[in-house]
């Protein structure tokens, strides 16, 4: 889906992702200074699936509620490290 690596990252990245009902975003964080935040919006009726603040390093798994358009917007604030948000197929 997305992957991103940095060493200065001040602003924000926009992926509008399609995704079907039972799929899971796996996001895999590395904060090694600064902050990240994450949020996931669904597109049609704008309720957040996923929005947290000053991420730390570690694994999330967001599971996808119904199939449609969802917006993954990332915003970084001096932030330095790496961050990647993979769809994994619901069962």
């Amino acid at each position: 889906c997305l992957v991103l690596d940095y060493t200065a990252f001040n602003g924000t990245e926009f992926q509008l992702l399609e995704l079907e009902a039972g799929d899971t975003i796996r996001a895999e964080i590395v904060s090694d200074r600064g902050s990240v935040d994450v949020e996931i919006i669904g597109d049609e009726d704008r309720e957040s699936i996923f929005d947290k603040e000053a991420l730390a390093t570690g694994t999330y798994s967001i599971e996808v509620p119904e199939s449609g358009s969802y917006e993954l917007w990332v915003t970084g604030y001096r932030a330095a490290g790496s961050a990647s948000f993979l769809r994994e197929p619901g069962a």
